[in-house]
């Protein structure tokens, strides 16, 4: 089964403070934290940005870790 894990990356001098989205082949999307939203919300989207990306099809169910979010696909993986 495929998961997609989520953390939030500090800001820098250069750049604001970013959510990343992972799997497990290495395969990542990195997006700019969006005040306006939730964080589970923020992590739920970038996860599914990193969904679309790599054409994963399926409703993401997320759960909070110690360093951020692990989401999975709910029934059939892909």
């Amino acid at each position: 089964m495929k998961a997609i894990l989520t953390w939030v990356l500090p800001a820098t001098e250069h750049k604001p403070t970013r959510i990343r989205a992972s799997e497990p082949d290495g395969k990542s999307v990195t997006v700019s934290l969006d005040y306006g939203i939730s964080d589970y919300d923020q992590h739920h989207a970038v996860a599914c940005e990193l969904r679309d990306k790599l054409g994963w099809e399926g409703k993401l169910i997320g759960g909070d870790l110690k360093f951020g979010m692990c989401f999975v696909f709910e029934g059939k993986q892909p």
